[in-house]
């Protein structure tokens, strides 16, 4: 299934853009796009799927769109 993870410069250690595509197995889960893009689940404060907040176990489906936020957020 394809699915997009929008990180945001915070990540850019880990991913080269803030917009990724990814190709990921039907049973799928955020913790498998994250350990795909090689983000550490320690550093993601909250994950939000086609506008909702869910926990990084939940199931991904075909065209999710999954924004990943930092643990901390400040300026």
């Amino acid at each position: 299934m394809k699915v997009t993870v929008l990180t945001g410069r915070w990540a850019r250690r880990y991913v080269q853009q803030e917009v990724t595509e990814l190709y990921l197995p039907d049973n799928a889960s955020v913790e498998d796009a994250l350990e795909r893009l090689r983000i550490p689940l320690e550093e993601v404060g909250f994950i939000v799927i086609n506008s909702r907040v869910v926990p990084r176990k939940t199931f991904l489906h075909e065209g999710d769109s999954i924004r990943v936020y930092p643990a901390v957020i400040g300026g």
